[in-house]
């Protein structure tokens, strides 16, 4: 009910661990009434497990990944 509140809260938690937000895009999928946001982010943290349940004690994430593994 109170999405920039909890978007405001999400990101102060991020911020709490130095995480740099990159890109942010918040919006409902097309053939339902789900609401998404999908957050980019940088933390200095190479543990990727440790990342996710950093953001999992705040968030639901549906899907976690890092850009690194991209370039691989």
């Amino acid at each position: 009910p109170n999405i920039r509140g909890e978007m405001a809260r999400l990101l102060t938690y991020l911020a709490s661990y130095e995480a740099t937000i990159l890109f942010i895009e918040y919006g409902k999928d097309k053939y339902a009434q789900n609401q998404f946001c999908v957050l980019e982010f940088e933390i200095n943290n190479e543990n990727q497990e440790a990342v996710k349940k950093i953001v999992s004690k705040k968030a639901k994430v549906i899907e976690f990944y890092s850009t690194k593994d991209a370039y691989r």
